[in-house]
This record gives structure tokens, C-alpha cells and sequence, in this order.
């Protein structure tokens, strides 16, 4: 006996559309009979609605169906920006959050969105792809969690009988779901209009073009905007933009995380698009230093989805701009929108003399109430709100508690879940919803709370989140440590012990076992308390229990956070030689020593890195300002080169095993000691010379040597040093 009708299914459906609202269909059953369902599907609804696969699919099968996306799971991003009536997500490819939370916000009005699922009543046990996405190498054998898909399937079955608000299909049951959809798509063809229809904001976006007009009339200001997807968020942006490069003379510029991610702006400017330049967030932060001050002076910078970078290159963006709209996601897959508007939004009206704040809060692309927002919002924990606390609770933080969290805890306690997971989304800006399904299902993964009160009362005020590394001293693990010190293999996971096996050519960094902390998070009315501190010395009194010998920490760099880590006592080992195209930011690693094991590594690295340092600074570090290079760099007789270290590390880059910047030092001091003993070799040694002055500007290096690009360049600094690199100095 059926628990679902096909007349409620249809009507179902038909009311979604009415209501212009979107609608969630979980097939569940065999891939055969969802893959044939779904096709089938596809085939009847017009060749003009817009239509979306997410996952494998054999060509044949889908050839004949017009306007028809067939993405692979790896490269989702790709739907950011576009209009989607009908999507299909294959779970068989792989069950992303993050992709989930995509597609939330890509559908529009009267869109459905069908997941295709293997067997509800045992989802728990589905081999999900998506997981290996979360595996990391470890030298024991262990199965991941599958709790996320515990979660999913126990919101399913509430939203769908409870709430009514999604539909679950189930291949078992007696209904013909290829005929409903079929008559679905019937009413759909016979019913959607595509005609264009001029786009006229509503008051809320009227307000967004006012803000930007007025902002262009000012000398120094700043506009922020901050909205659930689909409110018009970034055609605003672009009605307001249209509004000022028609009228004056202004230079506009535009930075997302990817210029795909705003092809509504450049679709609303049409022809005027070429008005407005991209740039990415790390050129848009040495622009100071490459333009004349009146070109900044003159310009207006939109910042679209600044929740995805980091605070502290968001600050300095505003020291180099003086006209500056921030726009934003408050909740999603773009980043931690929250956290933006917790943490660096209220310090914007002190920036200039100037300033608008803007919340769009009315749907445009679909209506309002809409289930399919709500149903992933719940699943995904995006409508987190700040959690209100108490004033006497500030003063008591004599009473923190701190302790250890189990994965299934989690599972059980969904308030727990949401605590944990809203303050990490509100302090760090990478949290996305991926984030979630880690922390629900990866076994390596320690989580601690801090946290103040009793029973109901309690309230958590801070989260560390931290990794295993490392470990790997078998017999078995010597071919493991000895290619990555090669540079021929890198697994997933153990960021920071493989690239530091890599970077010093001692297999003792992935040997020993340790912990590295992924996420630290204090509510920011309890920050310099010390509840941080609390957390580490948590951990710390963990790793040595467990015997593992140091803990470590990789983040961008900030001058705070910084500062944060060596009142810790963490020394820093590596800088990383390239700022993220994405953050803006460079990745700074620290470690601390809890015995004797891991103390000579650590201390080692930390030499090597402060003699290196004094020529990377010439050529790289550029960006670091005078106070920032007085706290980074400590000059010490201790830190005297190697020569012979020098030179073994010139060898491993001619044999492949160190990139070019990993061995940038040792070059330059090779080529100061030839030129002191050996000045007849320095003719031999051109390109190097090029390459020591003018790296990592690889052009005028080509340019000067007549050379194709970086690749060559590189050819030609190993071929000059190969003959040379075996003398001793």
C-alpha cells in the first residue's frame, strides 16, 4: 500500500510552480531506475528551459536533450552565476555540501531540483564518493563516519512527512513516478513564459543604486551590502554601477573570489562591461604599490562576496582604497557571511566620514517562504543567528569548562551541532558547508568546547578543531616519506608534516605523530580572556597523552593571529612563496615541541627559515610592511649558513625534488660565495644572475635571456648550475 498518491505528488509540484517557489524531489531507489526516470524527465520539458546534470552520465543517453549542463561534480562552481530551471544531482558521483548549498541558491523561481539517492531506509551505508574528499593518509586503516548521511536522511523524512515541504520517491512504492513527472512536465511547457521582461528593482535594491550614486560623489566612503542568495544582490550591484560610469568619470573596479561567480554584474552591464576591470584579490592588494595614487584616488572598488576573504586583507584594502562597496552572502557556500557581519562590518563605519550599510531581505529570483531555501538552510546549518548571551556570563569566565566532543554527540545533540558549527562560521571566514560533513564524518578530527554555564544555560564560547598528522614510522612507510621528500607523491591530507618532509628533506616530520589545529574560534565578547589559551593547553595535555610530539598551525597571515601564535610559544617554519590568489593572503606555518623528539626539527626549520629570510624578503615578501618584518625576522649568529646544506639543497632542485623558491636562498649565497672565489665561473652563470635579481618576475627574466617563460627560465638556472653545484666553498 502506497503512503503517497499521484494526484499529491502532482498537485504538489503544480503548487510549487503556482507560488513561484522551488521544489525538492529524493528519488530513492536503484541508479538504473533514477537515471532512467530523471532522462526521461529531461527529454519532455522544453528545449527552453534551462537544464543542469551534476555528475557522471553517459553522452548517449542525454545527447538529444537541448539546453542541458553536464557538470562534473569536481567543477560545480561552474553554475555559480547562471539561471537553472531543472537540476539533476546524481548522489552515485558524490553527495557535496557544498554542492548542495550551490545549487540552493542557482535554481530560480518554479525550478526543481531532483537528487537521485540509493535506498533511504539504508542511506547510512551508501559508499559515498564525496567521502574520499575527506580522506586523509594514515598509518592505520580506518572506515569515515557516515553521519552527514545519517543527518540527511533523518531531515527527509521530516521535511517530506512532518513538514511536508519536500517530496521523497521511493522505487518500492506503488506509483508511477515516470508519468507524474512526465504529466509535471507537461504542465510546465504548457505554462513557463521566457519572454524578457525589464528588470526593475524593488525599494530594497533602489536603496543599493542611491548608496552607490552617493558614494561617488564623495571623496572617501565606504557602502556595505549584506543578503541571503537570491535577492538581487549583484544585478544591484551592477543597476548601480551602469547608473555611475554613464554620468561621470569614474575608474571601477570588481574582485570576487571568481570572475565566474559575477556574470549576472557583467550580463546586467552588457556592452558597458568593458568599462569595469576584474581583478583578483591579490592583485587588488598590490595595486598600491603598482598604480599612481591618483588613479586609487579616483576609483570606486566592489568587493562582491567579501565574505570569503580574509578580515585582515579586507582592512587593508582599506587603507589603499578610498571608495570601497562591500557586498556579501550572509549565509552559504561563498563563505562565512556571518562572521562578516559579526566581526568586521560594524568596524566599517569608522573607516570614513561616509558610510551605508544595505540588508536585502526580499527574494527576487524566487518568492518568499520558500521550502527549498528552508529545507537546506536546516540541513546545512546556514541560518545560524549569533547566539545571545547574557551580560552577567561575561564576567563569568573564571568558570569555563572545557572538554573533549565526540562525532556521535553531535548526531544526537542538533543543538550542540549548531552551537559548535555557528561560532566557527562566525570567527573564521573559510568555514563552508563542506566543513560540516568533516566534522561529522572524518575519525581523525578532535573537537573541543569551551564553554560557560549549566544544563539549558550553557553556551559555547569556543571551538577547537584539530588533525592528526603523521605517524608514519613503519618499515612499511619508508617508500611513503622517501617520495614525498622526492617531491613525486602527495597525499591527501597531513598538510603541514608533508610539506615540511618535503621543504627540509627530514622524513622525521611525517615519522612523528602530531596534531595540527584546523580551526580555533572564540566568540568575540570573550576574545583576549584567554579562553584560547585554554583550548591549546587542552590540547597540548591530548597530544602528549596520545605520545605524539608537537602540534602545529597553518593559517594566512595577519599581524594578529601572528602575534597570538608566539605568545604561545609556536615557532614559525615556513612561509608560504605565494600569496593565495583567492584570500589575498600568504600561509604562515607554526609549530611547538612537546618532548625532545620533535624539539632539533622544529628548532632547525626555524634557523633555516630566519637565514633564508633576508632574500626572500628582497624578491617575495614584499607586501610585509616594516612592522610586520620586525616581528617575522630575528637575526641571530645561531642561524649562520651551511655551506655544504646549501649545496645539497642546490642538487635536489636540479634533480626535481625543491621548487625553484624552496632553494632561492641557498642559490643566492651559492652564487655570493662563487663570485667571491671563483669570479671566472660568474660569466657561466647569466641566467642565474637574471634570475637572483628579478625572480619572481619571470618575463623580464625571459625578456632579458631570451627565454620562452618561467619553465625555461628554470631549464636554464639547473643547466648553469649542474657543472658547478658539486664544488665545495
Amino acid at each position: 500500500m502506497t503512503n503517497i498518491s499521484e494526484t499529491y505528488i502532482f498537485e504538489f509540484l503544480k503548487n510549487k510552480f503556482d507560488s513561484n517557489h522551488r521544489a525538492v524531489v529524493f528519488l530513492s531507489g536503484t541508479q538504473s531506475w533514477a537515471h532512467s526516470i530523471s532522462i526521461n524527465f529531461l527529454s519532455s520539458l522544453s528545449q527552453s528551459s534551462q537544464k543542469c546534470w551534476i555528475g557522471k552520465i553517459e553522452g548517449d543517453k542525454v545527447n538529444e536533450i537541448s539546453n542541458l549542463q553536464i557538470i562534473d561534480i569536481y567543477k560545480k562552481k561552474k553554475i555559480i552565476g547562471t539561471d537553472i530551471d531543472f537540476m539533476i544531482i546524481d548522489s552515485w558521483s558524490g553527495l557535496s555540501p557544498n554542492l548542495l548549498g550551490l545549487a540552493s541558491g542557482t535554481l530560480k523561481g518554479g525550478a526543481l531540483l531532483i537528487v537521485v539517492l540509493p535506498g533511504i531506509e539504508s542511506l547510512e551505508n551508501f559508499k559515498d564518493p564525496n567521502l574520499m574528499d575527506f580522506k586523509s593518509k594514515r598509518p592505520y586503516q580506518y572506515e569515515m563516519n557516515n553521519n552527514f548521511l545519517k543527518r540527511l536522511k533523518s531531515k527527509i523524512h521530516f521535511f517530506s512527512k512532518n513538514k511536508k515541504e519536500i517530496l521523497l520517491l521511493k522505487q518500492k512504492e506503488d506509483v508511477n513516478v515516470r508519468d507524474i513527472l512526465n504529466q509535471y512536465a507537461y504542465f510546465y511547457n504548457a505554462n513557463k513564459h521566457y519572454e524578457d521582461i525589464e528588470f526593475i528593482p524593488n525599494s530594497e535594491q533602489s536603496k543599493v543604486v542611491e548608496a552607490i550614486i552617493d558614494l561617488n560623489k564623495v571623496n572617501k566612503g565606504i557602502v556595505c551590502i549584506d543578503a541571503d542568495r537570491g535577492r538581487g544582490k549583484t544585478v544591484s550591484l551592477a543597476l548601480g554601477a551602469l547608473e555611475i560610469i554613464n554620468e561621470t568619470e569614474v575608474n571601477i573596479i570588481i574582485t570576487a573570489p571568481e570572475k565566474a561567480n559575477i556574470k549576472n554584474f557583467f550580463d546586467v552591464l552588457g556592452f558597458d562591461a568593458q568599462k569595469i576591470q576584474f581583478y583578483p584579490i591579490d592583485k587588488v592588494t598590490t595595486l598600491y604599490t603598482e598604480n599612481e595614487y591618483l588613479y586609487l584616488k579616483n576609483t570606486i572598488l566592489i568587493i562582491d562576496e567579501a565574505a570569503s576573504f580574509p578580515i585582515s586583507i579586507l582592512q587593508k584594502i582599506t587603507k589603499i582604497f578610498n571608495k570601497i562597496i562591500f557586498s556579501t552572502t550572509v549565509e552559504g557556500y561563498e563563505g562565512s557571511g556571518r562572521g562578516f557581519i559579526i566581526n568586521f562590518k560594524k568596524r566599517l563605519a569608522d573607516v570614513g566620514p561616509f558610510y551605508k550599510s544595505i540588508t536585502l531581505n526580499t527574494p527576487v529570483r524566487w518568492a518568499d517562504h520558500d521550502p527549498m531555501e528552508f529545507f537546506f538552510k536546516d540541513l546545512l546549518l546556514m541560518n545560524n543567528e549569533c547566539i545571545k548571551i547574557k551580560e552577567h556570563s561575561i564576567s563569568n569566565i573564571n568558570h569555563l569548562k572545557i572538554r573533549l566532543i565526540q562525532q556521535s554527540d553531535l548526531l544526537l545533540n542538533e543543538l550542540l551541532l549548531n552551537k559548535i558549527y555557528s561560532l566557527l562560521v562566525s570567527s573564521h571566514y573559510q568555514t563552508r558547508p563542506d566543513d560540516l560533513r568533516m566534522i561529522l564524518d572524518a575519525p581523525y578530527l578532535r573537537l573541543w568546547i569551551a564553554t560557560l554555564g549549566e544544563g539549558s544555560d550553557e553556551i559555547i564560547i569556543g571551538v577547537l578543531l584539530a588533525s592528526e598528522e603523521g605517524g608514519f614510522d613503519s618499515l612499511n612507510d619508508h617508500l611513503y616519506i622517501e617520495s614525498i621528500i622526492k617531491n613525486k607523491r602527495r597525499q591527501r591530507g597531513n598538510l603541514l608534516s608533508q610539506l615540511m618532509t618535503n621543504v627540509s628533506g627530514n622524513g622525521a616530520w611525517s615519522k612523528i605523530s602530531s596534531l595540527r589545529v584546523m580551526r580555533i574560534s572564540v566568540d568575540e565578547r570573550f576574545r583576549k580572556k584567554g579562553v584560547g589559551t585554554n583550548l591549546l593547553q587542552h590540547l597540548e595535555k591530548y597530544t602528549i597523552k596520545m605520545k605524539s610530539s608537537y602540534i602545529s598551525v597553518s593559517f594566512g597571515f595577519s599581524s594578529d593571529v601572528y602575534n597570538f601564535w608566539i605568545k604561545q610559544k609556536f615557532k614559525l617554519i615556513n612561509i608560504g612563496m605565494h600569496i593565495d590568489k583567492s584570500s589575498g593572503s600568504r600561509n604562515i606555518m607554526f609549530a611547538k615541541s612537546l618532548n625532545k623528539i620533535s624539539e632539533k626539527i622544529i628548532y632547525d626549520q626555524y634557523s633555516r627559515l630566519m637565514r633564508n629570510l633576508i632574500y626572500y624578503k628582497r624578491n617575495y615578501f614584499l607586501e610585509f610592511t616594516h612592522d610586520e618584518w620586525s616581528k617575522i625576522y630575528f637575526y641571530s649568529n645561531e642561524n649562520s649558513t651551511n655551506r655544504n646544506d646549501d649545496l645539497a639543497i642546490i642538487n635536489r632542485f636540479i634533480n626535481n625534488e625543491l621548487t625553484f623558491e624552496n632553494a632561492f636562498p641557498s642559490i643566492c649565497r651559492f652564487y655570493e660565495s662563487i663570485q667571491a672565489n671563483e669570479p671566472k665561473l660568474i660569466d657561466n652563470l647569466a641566467v642565474v644572475k637574471s634570475a637572483i635579481e628579478s625572480a619572481p618576475r619571470w618575463a623580464i627574466i625571459s625578456s632579458v635571456n631570451q627565454l620562452s617563460g618561467r619553465k625555461s627560465v628554470i631549464d636554464a638556472v639547473k643547466n648553469e648550475l649542474m657543472p658547478i653545484s658539486k664544488l665545495k666553498y
